[in-house]
């Protein structure tokens, strides 16, 4: 799949990684909120 955004990889890669760190944070604040 191409993607037709003129993004260089380095800057893919990295808006890719923040948005898994962000899904994963978001995640782990939920479980802390279930348990409270």
């Amino acid at each position: 799949m191409k993607l037709p955004l003129p993004f260089p990889s380095s800057d893919l890669q990295l808006f890719l990684l923040q948005q898994l760190v962000q899904a994963q944070a978001h995640s782990a604040l939920n479980l802390l909120n279930n348990r409270a």
